[in-house]
């Protein structure tokens, strides 16, 4: 495989990916180092919004002044994709760690507390993580942990949930407030706690199950006790980790060290100071070799404040393989520490000799091109009119015959000879309407069918105000539903294309936080696998705004199918 190549990055090695894209070690040639480069998914860079809200905290993520945070050196768009170029940091990644056996509870809280000191001067800059887990906890051979990938960090008391509906984050680790697009330090608190419980016994919190069962076991099941898992864990410790995990985020402690503070003091140490690299990482700074300058920067650049200046690895190393031993990727070579830099694209102004104001002055026109003449003009004229005068018969005659049979269609059957009409109704079944009216659609309670399932609609709740802990812009309609599997084979059933109408022929999309919440507390699927015959009931949750009156639903086997309306009253 040849070289693959972003901008002026070589992309060496992918060391992650998610849901917000991919995470390459990558060698700037313009800085003559290696870096952790962020690229996010393509489609975020059409979302002006979205790209706003990425420059605003990607900058304030960039002046963090941490040792236990890499630094961004800097961030921008190159060909269409958002990206963050990273400080590459050594070490293994805690998940590794755990994988190979629980830590013991005084390692755990060390790399817990560091890891708290970390998030504290994020919460202080007003920025919450959102993405607290042991995959993005790199721990040096040292015992110096990082806190890496803010990537989807996010300003305290704003929303976080995507466009679909879904919180931003890994399940396993994420507070019941998540659920419904809230976040503050105390949600990163709560993610902490669940690390050092999966640090102290080797599983999470929940265990790993569907996404229905993660979310109603954060929303509703009390914190599990790490004692019961290890019996190295005294109770006063599993007490400290019970109220980092509570519910409601007032009953936590208000700041991550508060957390890591209440943790050593279940163990019955003192949080250590605040802990320095290790001297023996020590290297000598060099200037890089200058190297040709990235494809496409933008074109706007602002050096940002110089960062804490950490001592830097003499080689780095392959990072999370456990069982194999690291090996050097650039030997004998060192890299500066470098500043940042802030490279969103800016409009560049016209020269003076373009720019006018009105009719007054405007730019000179060049030398005027007439149009070239196509060539066999009068050729393809005397072609269109002989393709006329050929078709023409033929497309009157198929415009009589089908006036015909659409008049044998509508007047009297015997007299046409035509099928009775609901013999062509069963040879041609019509879509079903588009129109908002419900008049002739089938009623609640009748199985429909669409595709490879027939549908029943059970019971239809309105005016619901919330949702578990979510409240309704408006008001929630809960719709019970249904499924069998009519066909021969085994049919996945998805919550997705299943839309609500409303008076005014307005659709709504169900909403996926409250239906997940929804289905798992009252024991349904949100989306699971039918074998021929089979039925299941679920439950869909809609958000209509308020004095909206809801006509019929459309169900669908899937997003693109012809689909099925069933009015609801």
């Amino acid at each position: 495989m040849g070289e693959v190549r972003f901008g002026g990055y070589r992309l060496e090695r992918l060391l992650g990916k998610g849901g917000m894209g991919q995470v390459w070690l990558a060698y700037d040639d313009a800085n003559a180092r290696w870096v952790a480069l962020k690229l996010l998914p393509t489609e975020l860079a059409a979302d002006a919004g979205y790209r706003r809200r990425f420059e605003r905290e990607a900058e304030v993520v960039a002046k963090l002044r941490d040792p236990r945070i890499p630094r961004i050196h800097r961030f921008g768009e190159i060909d269409g994709r958002l990206f963050i170029d990273m400080e590459f940091v050594e070490g293994r990644d805690l998940a590794s760690t755990i994988a190979a056996g629980a830590l013991a509870p005084a390692a755990a809280v060390g790399i817990v507390a560091q890891v708290a000191a970390a998030l504290d001067v994020a919460h202080r800059a007003g920025l919450v993580h959102r993405d607290v887990k042991p995959s993005n906890i790199v721990v040096h051979a040292s015992g110096f942990a990082y806190l890496i990938d803010f990537g989807i960090a996010h300003g305290i008391g704003q929303t976080a949930v995507t466009t679909t509906g879904l919180a931003i984050g890994t399940l396993a680790y994420m507070a019941p407030e998540r659920f419904t697009g809230k976040a503050d330090a105390r949600s990163d608190v709560y993610s902490l706690a669940c690390v050092l419980y999966e640090c102290l016994t080797g599983c999470r919190p929940y265990g790993d199950t569907d996404p229905a069962q993660q979310m109603h076991a954060h929303l509703m099941t009390d914190p599990p006790h790490a004692a019961s898992r290890n019996a190295a864990v005294p109770a006063t410790l599993d007490a400290v980790i019970s109220r980092g995990m509570a519910k409601n985020p007032a009953d936590r402690y208000a700041t991550a060290g508060d957390f890591a503070a209440a943790a050593h003091a279940g163990l019955g140490t003192q949080l250590p100071a605040p802990a320095r690299p290790s001297k023996s990482l020590a290297t000598t700074k060099v200037l890089p070799t200058p190297g040709p300058a990235p494809t496409r920067v933008a074109t706007r650049l602002e050096t940002l404040a110089p960062s804490y200046a950490r001592p830097q690895p003499n080689s780095l190393v392959d990072l999370g393989r456990p069982g194999q031993q690291s090996r050097p990727m650039v030997p004998q070579q060192r890299y500066p520490v470098g500043y940042g830099r802030r490279v969103f694209p800016a409009p560049a102004k016209p020269p003076k000799s373009q720019r006018y104001s009105g009719t007054r002055r405007r730019p000179s026109a060049g030398p005027v091109r007439r149009p070239r003449r196509k060539r066999g003009g009068v050729l393809s004229k005397v072609i269109g009119a002989l393709v006329v005068v050929f078709l023409t018969p033929f497309m009157l005659a198929a415009g009589c015959v089908a006036l015909l049979a659409s008049a044998g269609r509508v007047g009297d059957s015997g007299g046409s000879g035509a099928p009775p009409p609901t013999a062509m109704a069963e040879e041609n079944p019509a879509p079903p309407p588009e129109q908002p009216e419900s008049v002739g659609l089938a009623a609640a309670g009748t199985p429909v069918r669409d595709g490879k399932f027939e549908f029943v609609v059970r019971d239809v709740d309105t005016d619901v105000r919330r949702v578990g802990l979510q409240a309704a812009s408006g008001s929630f309609v809960i719709v019970t539903l249904e499924i069998r599997n009519i066909s021969a084979e085994p049919k996945r059933f998805l919550p997705f294309g299943q839309r609500l109408f409303d008076t005014q022929g307005t659709p709504f999309d169900h909403n996926a936080t409250a239906t997940m919440w929804q289905s798992a507390q009252h024991g349904y699927g949100y989306s699971f696998e039918l074998t021929p015959g089979q039925s299941a009931t679920t439950q869909l949750v809609f958000d209509v705004p308020a004095e909206t009156t809801p006509t019929h639903l459309e169900l669908h086997d899937f997003v693109l199918s012809n689909g099925v309306a069933v009015r609801l009253d």
